[in-house]
């Protein structure tokens, strides 16, 4: 059999593969990555994953090459993380720095080193060197093949055979300029419809009784002086709906809520994905990226964020912490102004912050400086997570956990794993939650968890067939449902006051 182009010298690559992990790369069809995910997904193995952010580089990872296990935070897991990295042998294949090596995963909301059901596959932390990644930016793509050598002759046809395999299921998907769906009249109505049975059949829940009480027991610790906030998180447990394909949900996700970062991991069956609005950190050189994302109320009661005392004061917890966490690891930090960040189904009040890292200040000691901010936890911190590993009721696991990658140059970029679920077993587990300070009322607090779990009770519920792809559809949804009753641009922002992030 004779190799031309880029299988040859991927070959080529893999004949010279020494001890260590190497890296070859090639270019591929540009395609869209939620829909790289659900064509190329079976090849992974028990093992595939997704980074799907609004702009930047999106990647879609099959199979493991190497992997790092441990505890956000410990200096073991930094090391490990670190000698993969130096460990990778990349190999000169004519591509761009965009398609280097990235170690991709997350961590759990806590630091237990054991995890409770139905998370036991995830544990505590997870970064993992995909055996392929896909990587796409705008319209240029590679294709990596990650092999831990030296390798047989055998081993080199098996790999040549993938590559070949996945290269041909690339050509066929859609095209990036068909990303968008406008849906027909039909449509439209099909989806309204559909979707208003899907979220009445959760309209009543037996956890608000529950919750009530819990939200008083904060209200009680606060006024006792034992913290100042603590975000209270519910999850929903439902049957899922019909076969669902997870691909098909985050692709859901992802057209729905462009502005976020659409995320997943599978890990031996179980599929953890999301939608997150909130980015945690970003690292490029020494420039670091962060936000304090935090106050809430429905879109047609945006503005009234802005007046909100309740509301104000959540904001002011995080951006505070994030401010006070970031300055014994950075030389500067900057604070923009105070914005409106909107989605379809819920606005946000939103402080840019910017900063520079020392020299020793890596990407996992930002992060787990950061980790996890008032907007997860509470205030005081430690405070409040005892209160919640005391009285909440459920296992948080990778939810409100940091997601993301990191690569050998020190460059990162992990968000919030929030608006997410855990899929196994056919069952599905819906996560949200809600800050509670003094003054904070339950039947509001629920009403905002009920806006957060929305999206991915519809986007399961399209996925399995029940709702369709209402694309264009999805607006005249939100227009007759009472959290939408203004009509708001996904993604935008509002500047409060002057100057500039």
């Amino acid at each position: 059999m004779t190799l031309i182009g880029p299988q040859a010298r991927v070959a080529r690559c893999l004949e010279a593969a020494g001890e260590g992990i190497t890296v070859a790369t090639v270019s591929a069809p540009a395609r869209p990555a939620a829909s790289v995910l659900a064509a190329l997904g079976p090849h992974g193995g028990s093992s595939a994953l997704a980074w799907l952010p609004p702009e930047g580089i999106q990647l879609v990872g099959l199979g493991v090459a190497a992997s790092v296990q441990g505890v956000l935070g410990t200096p073991a897991l930094a090391g490990r993380a670190a000698e993969l990295l130096r460990s990778i042998r990349t190999v000169d294949s004519g591509q761009e720095a965009l398609a280097a090596p990235r170690l991709i995963g997350g961590f759990a909301f806590g630091r237990r080193r054991t995890l409770a059901a139905p998370w036991e596959h995830f544990g505590p932390g997870l970064l993992v060197l995909p055996r392929w990644t896909y990587a796409r930016e705008e319209s240029r793509a590679w294709l990596s093949l990650a092999v831990r050598g030296p390798l047989t002759s055998p081993e080199r046809g098996r790999a040549l055979a993938e590559l070949a395999a996945l290269l041909a299921a690339l050509e066929p998907l859609p095209s990036l300029s068909s990303e968008s769906h406008q849906a027909t009249g039909e449509e439209i109505e099909a989806g309204v419809q559909r979707e208003a049975a899907v979220c009445e059949a959760h309209e009543t829940d037996a956890g608000a009784v529950e919750w009530a009480e819990r939200i008083a027991a904060i209200g009680r610790a606060i006024e006792g002086g034992a913290v100042e906030k603590v975000v209270a998180a519910r999850c929903e447990q439902q049957p899922l709906p019909g076969h669902v394909q997870p691909a098909l949900v985050l692709r859901r996700l992802a057209r729905r809520f462009g502005s976020c970062t659409a995320f997943s991991l599978e890990i031996e069956g179980a599929v953890f994905l999301g939608a997150t609005p909130e980015r945690l950190l970003r690292v490029s050189g020494r420039e670091v990226t962060t936000e304090a994302l935090a106050g809430s109320a429905p879109p047609a009661r945006a503005a009234g964020l802005l007046e909100s005392s309740k509301e104000l004061q959540e904001h002011a917890f995080v951006r505070d912490d994030i401010v006070a966490r970031l300055a014994p690891l950075c030389d500067e930090v900057r604070q923009g102004d105070l914005e409106l960040r909107m989605l379809p189904n819920i606005a946000h009040l939103r402080t840019g912050i910017r900063a520079t890292a020392r020299k020793d200040a890596g990407v996992l000691d930002l992060l787990a400086a950061l980790h996890p901010t008032p907007a997860v936890g509470g205030v005081p911190r430690e405070a409040a997570l005892r209160w919640i590993e005391e009285h909440e009721p459920l296992e948080r696991g990778w939810y409100a956990g940091p997601f993301g990658w990191l690569d050998a140059e020190g460059d990162g970029e992990f968000v919030v794993a929030l608006r997410s679920a855990m899929l196994r077993d056919g069952k599905a587990w819906l996560y949200a939650g809600a800050g509670i300070v003094r003054g904070s009322d339950p039947s509001a607090e629920w009403a905002e968890t009920a806006a957060k779990l929305e999206p991915m009770r519809r986007s399961l519920a399209a996925a399995a067939g029940v709702s369709g792809e209402a694309g264009a559809g999805e607006t005249a949804t939100l227009a007759k449902r009472p959290w939408h009753a203004a009509a708001t641009r996904e993604g935008s922002m509002t500047r409060h006051g002057g100057g500039h992030e």
